[in-house]
C-alpha cells in the first residue's frame, strides 16, 4: 500500500509538470514506451465506444486492486464499477463516442501517468448528450503489459 501512495503522489508531481500533447503528436517525437501507454487509454476509450465492456477487463490489474473514481466518487475497482455503474448506463444511453483532444503519457518509475482531455457524446433515448471529459490512467507493469491499476474520470455536460 505504501508503494502505491508513493506512486501516487509522484503521480500528482509529475502531473503539475506535465506539458499536454497533441493527438496528432508524431509518434517518433515519443518513445516507444509513452506510445505504448497511449495504446492502453486508447484502448479503453475505444472499448467504450465499442459497448464491450468485459472486453476491457484486460486492461486493468487482476483481481480487487484496481480503483475507479468518477466525478468525485470512488466508485470501487474495475469489476464493480463495470457491473454496478457502466452496465446500467450503458442501458440507458447509447452511441458513445469519445473524441480527443490532447493526451500525453509521462513515465513514473516503472509505470506511466496517461492523462487524456477531450469529449464525448451519448443518445439518452431521442435526446444526444455531450460532455467535456478528462480521464487520468495509472498504468503499472504486470508481466510484459502495461495494465491500468487506477482510473479517473471526470466530465460535465456542455450547454
Amino acid at each position: 500500500m505504501k508503494t502505491v501512495i508513493t506512486f501516487l503522489f509522484a503521480a500528482n508531481l509529475a502531473s503539475l509538470l506535465w506539458s499536454p500533447q497533441s493527438a496528432d503528436q508524431d509518434v517518433s517525437e515519443m518513445t516507444k514506451a509513452e506510445a505504448r501507454a497511449l495504446d492502453v487509454g486508447r484502448a479503453y476509450l475505444d472499448g467504450m465506444s465499442e459497448g464491450e465492456l468485459d472486453a476491457l477487463d484486460e486492461l486493468f490489474v487482476a483481481g480487487d486492486r484496481s480503483s475507479i473514481y468518477e466525478n468525485g466518487s470512488n466508485e470501487g475497482t474495475w469489476l464493480h464499477y463495470k457491473e454496478h455503474h457502466l452496465a446500467p448506463e450503458q442501458e440507458a444511453a447509447s452511441n458513445f463516442r469519445f473524441t480527443l483532444r490532447e493526451e500525453n503519457a509521462e513515465a513514473t518509475g516503472d509505470g506511466f501517468l496517461v492523462k487524456v482531455v477531450g469529449s464525448f457524446s451519448v443518445r439518452v433515448g431521442e435526446e444526444a448528450r455531450t460532455y467535456r471529459a478528462a480521464v487520468s490512467y495509472v498504468l503499472v507493469p504486470v508481466e510484459d503489459e502495461l495494465r491500468i491499476l487506477h482510473l479517473h474520470w471526470s466530465s460535465r455536460q456542455m450547454k
